[in-house]
């Protein structure tokens, strides 16, 4: 979590909460995070440690149809503002601190995401809480079980929890 004003800008003061957790520790704690979320801080999450997946962050919804138009089938894809989207790929196998930095960078230079978030610890918003920047006011990232534009690999019938290892919420 990151605690910010009512502008939705950063307090100077802010410092992130790391919090390591099981899914069933996330599900269990979302009032918990949705009342911090009301206070105005941003919730983010990522896989904790090694991991199989690769974030790629501020992309078009023009940019995802190409990914998945060139064999790429995001597991997640969360609208985080109008129009802009993260998207989770699942690699199949857990990737090096390298690698995973170097495939994020590809993935985001192809599609054009945001190369700043290109690396393999990066956060990304978890989907069903308020995106609280300013400039595009208070929207919500919206969860994949409410409808959202998000997808999960077709051969699976997991729940989309089930596709990150334990994680690390800030």
């Amino acid at each position: 979590m990151l605690p910010a004003k009512e502008t939705g800008e950063i307090r100077e003061d802010a410092v992130m909460l790391l919090r390591t957790w099981d899914a069933e520790t996330i599900h269990r704690s979302i009032p918990w995070l949705r009342a911090r979320n009301a206070g105005g801080a941003a919730i983010y999450i990522r896989p904790h440690g090694e991991h199989h997946l690769s974030l790629v962050d501020d992309l078009s919804a023009q940019a995802v149809q190409q990914m998945k138009g060139s064999g790429f089938e995001p597991t997640l894809v969360v609208e985080t503002s109008p129009g802009n989207f993260q998207a989770w790929l699942n690699h199949g196998r857990i990737l090096d601190k390298k690698t995973s930095t170097a495939a994020a960078r590809v993935l985001a230079e192809r599609f054009g995401g945001d190369p700043g978030a290109a690396d393999w610890r990066h956060f990304g918003r978890l989907a069903g809480f308020a995106n609280k920047n300013f400039a595009i006011g208070n929207r919500m990232a919206f969860s994949p079980m409410s409808g959202s534009r998000s997808s999960m690999p077709k051969s699976s019938t997991a729940k989309p929890s089930l596709f990150f290892p334990p994680c690390r919420l800030v």
